[in-house]
């Protein structure tokens, strides 16, 4: 990767404003799963109402090529009563059979150094301050 740089998008004109680069990305996967899909976020953002501008989108680029795309939700969670700032990828499989979730990434990528990337971008681009990022049940 010889220059990698991150555009963030926000709410449901950010979600628009990627969908061609979306569906480049997602067609260079191997596997697919629902949750690869513009369609299965674009459901989800709209059932927000107007709550959407806690959800971002990074979309990362390897020489002005996009090549993942990040979706994070901001959200605060109690621990002990004390609370939190959380970063997370959208939890909209309480609604499904999976619990799986996964960022949308260009095979080609996928067993490089994506993570010190994405905690990078969040530390530069999310407006606000956040004590942790979780990324459950994401796919290796």
């Amino acid at each position: 990767m010889k220059s990698i740089s991150v555009k963030l998008f926000r709410g449901k004109e950010g979600l628009r404003e990627i969908e061609e680069e979306w569906g480049n990305i997602a067609a260079k996967r191997n596997e697919k799963h629902i949750f690869h899909l513009y369609q299965w976020h674009k459901s989800y953002i709209d059932s927000l109402e107007g709550k959407d501008n806690n959800v971002y989108y990074f979309l990362f680029y390897n020489n002005e090529i996009p090549f993942a795309i990040l979706p994070i939700e901001k959200s605060i969670r109690r621990v002990f009563g004390i609370k939190f700032n959380i970063l997370q990828i959208p939890p909209f499989f309480e609604f499904s059979d999976s619990d799986a979730s996964d960022l949308i990434i260009d095979k080609e990528f996928i067993n490089r150094d994506i993570v010190h990337l994405i905690v990078q971008a969040l530390k530069k681009h999310i407006p606000s301050k956040w004590n942790f990022i979780i990324l459950q049940n994401v796919y290796e």
